[in-house]
């Protein structure tokens, strides 16, 4: 039974995938190599494959055919019926059967679950809990299941010279994580009393993202805007 909670589907398909990595093989045979992928997060680029591989031999083409932007999309559902569509599509042209036939249909669905894990992304990889850290050094990045990333600021510069903070740097990291995460939006962010109070405010500003002030609070442009911060002592 497929449950109504989106964590307790996440959390199926996490415990799903060790079983349905071995025949994805055969499942999505004609699209490419899966036999590194690591989890069920990176089936985006299999589904990608896919289109690539198959759009041009269907003669009704499937709404994936269109773009796979729809797997990216906050919603589930329609994420699914997107990638239901084309692979019992894929299915029955490989295998010489009707896109309605049952064992099409079965397949179809049990795997597009996979396919409509970025719709699930922030619940299938967990919390991000995002911190950025401000010191002289620069602004050091860090999120749960992340190695930290240091972007590092120009010492030669004092620390009230814009020309120190690399803030489009900052802004680009915050990006990548959002791409990951894209129902995050709350970033901890650390500072001492030797950092200029304009820094962290330009550094809170870099993290929520260019036209996110203007667009208003969770548009589309936003990125993390939602700054929680936190004092620390000053560096000696």
């Amino acid at each position: 039974m497929w449950s109504a909670h989106p964590g307790e589907r996440a959390a199926a398909v996490a415990a799903w995938w060790p079983g349905a990595r071995i025949c994805a093989a055969e499942v999505f045979a004609g699209c490419g190599e899966v036999a590194s992928l690591a989890g069920p997060g990176d089936m985006l680029q299999v589904a990608e494959a896919c289109a690539r591989a198959y759009c041009g031999r269907f003669g009704r083409g499937p709404r994936l055919c269109s773009g796979t932007e729809v797997l990216r999309g906050a919603d589930e559902g329609v994420a699914r019926q997107a990638a239901s569509e084309f692979l019992s599509a894929k299915l029955a042209l490989d295998l010489g059967l009707d896109r309605g036939d049952s064992r099409v249909v079965r397949i179809a669905d049990a795997h597009a679950r996979l396919w409509a894990v970025e719709a699930m992304r922030g619940e299938l990889l967990g919390p991000l809990e995002l911190s950025v850290r401000i010191d002289g050094d620069g602004f050091t990045v860090r999120s749960r299941p992340l190695p930290p990333r240091l972007v590092t600021a120009d010492a030669s510069a004092s620390m009230h010279d814009p020309a120190r903070w690399d803030y489009d740097g900052l802004e680009r990291a915050a990006r990548e994580l959002k791409a990951r995460y894209p129902r995050e939006s709350v970033v901890e962010v650390q500072f001492g009393a030797e950092i200029p109070m304009e820094v962290v405010v330009r550094s809170m500003d870099a993290l929520a993202g260019r036209g996110c002030e203007s667009r208003g609070d969770g548009a589309p442009e936003c990125l993390f805007w939602q700054p929680v911060t936190v004092d620390l002592p000053a560096s000696p």
